[in-house]
């Protein structure tokens, strides 16, 4: 995990005595967290390192933190401007107001979870006029690795699906897939 996040873990240890691990992570300082996105996107969403004129915009909708870390991580190192839901509402939400061009989807999420997110993702764009509307893909972000599990992605509205953990690798080749 640490890896995943581009950082490095070392351990010394002394037989009877204990060991020292040590974690060097290349995070924000303090003064430079991740800030709420401007007036456009929905309240709550995080706007993590949005450029204009950088790669594909994608929404990360995933509520704990150390898989949004990790994911937003990742994105970054491929070029991505990146968004943060912290829950199925969130992502609906911001599905609304700004055009992705990909949404990675939890399924296990409080309040909405991703299955229903994404169905009431989809039944928004149906209902949009013809000219607007756009469908933007998205994928299962999801531990759930089981032969059912694919479909139910699939039935819900989601077009592909990424099992947990996720690896930099699988990451690149899906955003080939699914962005220009």
């Amino acid at each position: 995990l640490i890896e995943l996040m581009g950082g490095s873990i070392t351990v010394v240890s002394r037989l009877g005595v204990g060991s020292e691990f040590t974690v060097s992570l290349p995070l924000l300082p303090a003064s430079a967290p991740p800030r709420r996105a401007p007036a456009t996107p929905p309240r709550g969403l995080l706007a993590v390192g949005s450029t204009a004129g950088q790669g594909p915009r994608v929404l990360v909708a995933e509520d704990n933190l150390v898989n949004q870390m990790v994911a937003v991580a990742m994105l970054r190192r491929l070029n991505c401007r990146v968004d943060v839901a912290l829950n199925g509402s969130e992502a609906v939400a911001a599905c609304a107001a700004v055009d992705y061009d990909l949404v990675l989807m939890d399924c296990q999420m409080p309040e909405v979870d991703g299955f229903q997110a994404t169905r009431l993702i989809r039944d928004a764009q149906s209902h949009k006029p013809p000219a607007q509307q756009r469908r933007a893909p998205i994928v299962a972000l999801t531990a759930n690795a089981m032969d059912g599990d694919r479909s139910a992605c699939l039935a819900a509205g989601m077009d592909d699906y990424l099992a947990k953990p996720v690896t930099s690798d699988a990451l690149a080749v899906l955003l080939g897939r699914w962005t220009a």
